[in-house]
């Protein structure tokens, strides 16, 4: 059994964190038990498991946490001796970001597509999402994802971008698009104030972060800085999606790429 103990990050991060483990789990017969999720569950219309939250309370903490030895996926280059150690051990505690296995989250896609399918209780009867997937014979729907925040600091500002960058990239889809004889429906999401002038084919979602990710996941393009939000969505969505690496807004269609976990 494989023990999911220490979540990395928050959300789209633990998402991610967790199909891995689970798709190695899945490929090699372990049983696979995550006791970071509980709080996430309902959105899944997972059941919760009462003793997964009780069993997670005391192993966190001293004395106990101290007589645990947890196979810590901290560095990107520790992966083969720790799977090793999963190998040989009846029950692994396990934990970490750098666990990877792209080839077992590819191959299971479809079995997470499935599981990790937000609820249709938390979209059915909201009227902003049934009217900004509905869409024109014509007309193909772009999610533009204006992450900044933190990324004014992270990786010495490299992916942050302000709104005319992203005008920029708008303009240049539009552009690409109506070679193709297409129109396009841009769906803006960032959780803080933008300054882009309203169009007609612009729309802002002022939605909660699972309902805006739920969007995301039902577009035909995707385009934003590097993050697990838009690469979620992107996987569960099977959702082409260019990442902003530069300002130059220079792309092609051939460039947006499915991620696959």
């Amino acid at each position: 059994m494989i023990c999911l103990l220490y979540e990395s990050g928050n959300h789209s991060n633990r998402l991610f964190q967790t199909i891995h483990f689970e798709a190695y789990c899945k490929e090699y017969n372990h049983k696979f038990l995550n006791l970071c999720f509980e709080d996430m569950k309902e959105l899944y219309g997972q059941k919760k498991n009462v003793f997964a939250r009780i069993f997670r309370f005391f192993l966190i903490r001293k004395p106990l946490r101290k007589l645990i030895r947890v196979v810590d996926f901290d560095k990107e280059d520790s992966q083969s001796s720790l799977v090793d150690r999963l190998n040989r051990q009846k029950i692994s505690f396990v934990g970490g970001w750098y666990f990877r296995r792209h080839d077992l989250t590819l191959k299971y896609r479809k079995y997470f597509q499935n599981r990790y399918l937000l609820c249709p209780s938390y979209y059915s009867t909201n009227t902003f999402v049934q009217d900004v997937l509905s869409k024109k014979n014509n007309e193909v729907l772009v999610g533009i994802h204006l992450r900044r925040g933190d990324y004014k600091t992270w990786e010495d500002g490299r992916y942050y971008f302000e709104d005319s960058v992203f005008l920029e990239y708008i303009s240049h889809m539009e552009e690409k698009i109506k070679e193709k004889n297409i129109v396009c429906k841009f769906i803006l999401f960032s959780n803080e104030s933008i300054s882009i002038p309203k169009r007609e084919n612009l729309v802002l979602s002022k939605e909660k972060w699972y309902i805006d990710q739920y969007i995301m996941s039902k577009c035909d393009y995707l385009i934003g800085p590097p993050s697990t939000f838009t690469g979620w969505a992107s996987y569960i969505g099977e959702v082409p999606l260019l990442y902003m690496q530069t300002k130059d807004a220079t792309f092609s269609l051939d460039d947006f790429k499915i991620i696959n976990g």
